[in-house]
């Protein structure tokens, strides 16, 4: 074994400097067939290996590397056991090279890019080898975002099945900042936005038009994702409006309207309806409802009330609160981590309300407002 990975090292060192691909493939195809797979994954992890000691030959291997897979002469496993043993001592190897996470996500993006790693092997290996989990998502996002660029980063993300909770952040706004990603988050530059006119009292209208403009110069969509921002914004503006924490649990729950609450909410219908119109859309943006009864820890009856005021606005339809409540298996992560929250909290009162929520939805909520 020790000779095979001494002639993989020299094939590679040799590699990168006459950049000669029939070379390696047929050094690669000469391996003993009996411990080619042992052998094999070798390739991934002497290639990044030799990318920490010297960064300037990193864009030669990685498009190497998906060459090879590409000619099949490497397979997924292979590369994916390669990768795994590097991230066994990458946290050895990053007290002599700093600059070693960063290496390692440039191979993990190209790999994402060539098609021979997925989003969930990454999720595995930061979930079991890396010990600063957000730290180690910001270099990787950082280096998916110089990769792709502005136009490809970030649907390449949404599209990847996981989210920054599953890389460790809990504070998704500033981790964006601390790790300059609002070009691919651009939701919560948007949401900064959205705060600053919602201060000033901006109309509907205006801030509509406001939010638009500025999506354009960031060359992107008002997604669903924006959709929550949106939500969250407009939640955390009408409970301020409101009085506060303090003042939302002098209530006795018993109600599930207040006048004065639907006013407030009735100020931004036009705007929250902008971009809530699926249901879809709308169980996201129910998610934002439910994070702020969490951290107002849970004023007696208000997650009820919210999602009463705003069906009987018209905002949210009633498939969309099952949704929440119950999301589909294809439905995205937020929801899921939304069905989790409950019993992580273990609240007692947050049970009740959802308690309360199905039941009345079992009995056909909106005879309640006939």
């Amino acid at each position: 074994m020790d000779q095979m990975e001494k002639r993989i090292t020299s094939t590679l060192e040799e590699y990168v400097e006459i950049k000669v691909l029939e070379e390696v493939v047929e050094t690669l195809k000469e391996l003993p067939e009996s411990s080619a797979h042992e052998c094999l994954p070798f390739v991934n992890f002497k290639a990044v290996e030799m990318c920490c000691d010297a960064p300037k030959h990193q864009e030669s291997l990685v498009k190497l590397l998906g060459a090879l897979f590409e000619q099949k002469t490497l397979w997924s496993n292979h590369l994916e056991a390669g990768m795994q043993r590097f991230l066994e001592c990458l946290e050895d190897v990053s007290i002599d090279v700093p600059s070693a996470p960063k290496v390692v996500c440039g191979f993990l993006i190209h790999g994402i890019k060539d098609k021979y790693f997925t989003w969930n092997f990454i999720k595995k290996m930061t979930d079991k080898y890396i010990e600063d989990k957000p730290k180690f998502a910001g270099t990787l996002l950082n280096a998916l975002f110089q990769e792709l660029g502005p136009a490809d980063a970030p649907k390449t993300w949404r599209e990847s099945g996981i989210s920054l909770v599953d890389l460790g952040v809990k504070d998704e706004s500033a981790f964006c900042k601390e790790n300059k990603l609002n070009r691919l988050f651009p939701s919560e530059q948007i949401g900064e936005l959205m705060e600053e006119l919602l201060e000033k009292g901006a109309s509907d209208a205006d801030m509509i038009a406001q939010i638009e403009k500025t999506a354009g110069e960031l060359e992107c969509t008002v997604d669903r994702d924006m959709a929550r921002v949106l939500m969250r914004c407009v939640l955390k503006r009408i409970v301020a409006e409101l009085g506060g924490a303090e003042e939302l649990h002098k209530s006795d729950g018993e109600s599930l309207t207040e006048p004065h609450e639907k006013l407030a909410f009735e100020k931004r219908t036009k705007l929250l309806k902008q971009w809530l119109g699926k249901e879809c859309d709308q169980a996201y943006a129910l998610f934002e409802v439910q994070k702020c009864a969490q951290q107002l820890d849970y004023p007696k009856g208000f997650l009820t009330r919210m999602l009463f005021t705003l069906y009987d606005l018209e905002v949210i339809e009633e498939t969309a609160v099952r949704d929440w409540l119950s999301p589909p298996d294809n439905r995205h992560l937020f929801l899921k981590q939304a069905k989790d929250t409950f019993a992580i909290k273990n609240n007692v009162e947050a049970k009740k309300q959802v308690c309360i929520l199905r039941v009345l939805l079992t009995l056909c909520w909106c005879v309640v407002f006939d």
